[in-house]
């Protein structure tokens, strides 16, 4: 008691801030020792405890367990409890195909045998130089129309006739002239498969011309050539003329072969001998002719 006494003498001897700082020691070192024991507390504490057991899932599409595993017994008092350990799962594998599906053996594709194209023109042959003669009907005894020179292309008009123990063919040559001849004469020309027989250039063959045409007169030009074929006709101009235009547009030939055109010869032409030059067919298979026709 003497000792607190002098304590609290000695204490009231100093300045009230030291005073303060006196009395303020014992409870600063009693908060840090507070919080010095619960930091310990908190970091020492999961290292004490023991590791929760984990247990592996597997997927349920791939894992099927063989037992459930068995129910842990009640430990026993003062004992420490033995850690769970779950089953291994066992994992089912589908079974590898041996062999894939069956493959469709593809049936090749037909093949297509184009169909030949019949020929429409032949050309004279085997006559010795001497050429194929050419009958108005299917007969030695027919007229003869003309000796067509060996070599010579001609179309093919019509199909084989019988005639004096003979057979023969109906054909044409360039000139337009028509007659019969005999088969054994004539050389085929087929074109090949699935192509489109070439025949040769028709023939142009002039059946009408006015000539000579009076200015502002009617003219007229009529021809003679192959069925179907398209036919043009062109005035050729040399110098300042005048050219007609009305009635001297393309024309298709009638089942006859005849293209004919009539038009009116300008006024202010310029009169002399004017070429006209006639088309008949296209592309190689064309054939081309110039008349003179005279303007007075």
């Amino acid at each position: 008691m003497q000792q607190l006494g002098g304590f609290w003498r000695w204490v009231q001897d100093q300045s009230p801030a030291r005073q303060v700082l006196i009395f303020a020691t014992p409870v600063i070192g009693a908060a840090v020792l507070v919080l010095l024991g619960l930091v310990v507390w908190t970091v020492a504490l999961p290292m004490v405890r023991p590791r929760p057991t984990v247990v592996a899932q597997a997927s349920p599409a791939a894992v099927q367990p063989t037992n459930p595993p068995p129910a842990a017994a009640a430990p026993a008092p003062n004992v420490t409890p033995t850690p769970v350990v779950a089953a291994k799962p066992t994992v089912v594998v589908p079974p590898t195909p041996t062999s894939g599906p069956p493959t469709a053996t593809p049936t090749p594709a037909p093949t297509l045998t184009p169909t030949p194209v019949p020929a429409r023109s032949a050309k004279i042959a085997n006559t010795d130089g001497q050429g194929a003669i050419m009958r108005k009907t299917a007969s030695v005894s027919a007229p003869r129309v003309k000796v067509v020179p060996e070599g010579t292309v001609v179309e093919l008009v019509g199909g084989e006739q019988k005639g004096d123990g003979y057979t023969w063919r109906e054909v044409k040559d360039v000139d337009g002239m028509s007659g019969f001849v005999v088969v054994d004469f004539l050389i085929l020309i087929q074109a090949p498969p699935g192509a489109t027989a070439v025949l040769p250039p028709p023939t142009i063959q002039v059946d009408d011309l006015t000539s000579p045409a009076a200015r502002g007169s009617e003219a007229k030009l009529k021809i003679i050539t192959r069925p179907g074929v398209r036919c043009e006709i062109r005035v050729l101009i040399f110098g300042p003329a005048t050219l007609p235009q009305e009635g001297l547009g393309p024309i298709t030939a009638n089942p006859d072969g005849v293209c004919e055109w009539t038009w009116t010869v300008p006024e202010d032409v310029v009169p002399g001998t004017w070429r006209y030059r006639i088309f008949a067919g296209e592309g190689e298979g064309r054939a081309v002719r110039e008349v003179p026709v005279v303007i007075t």
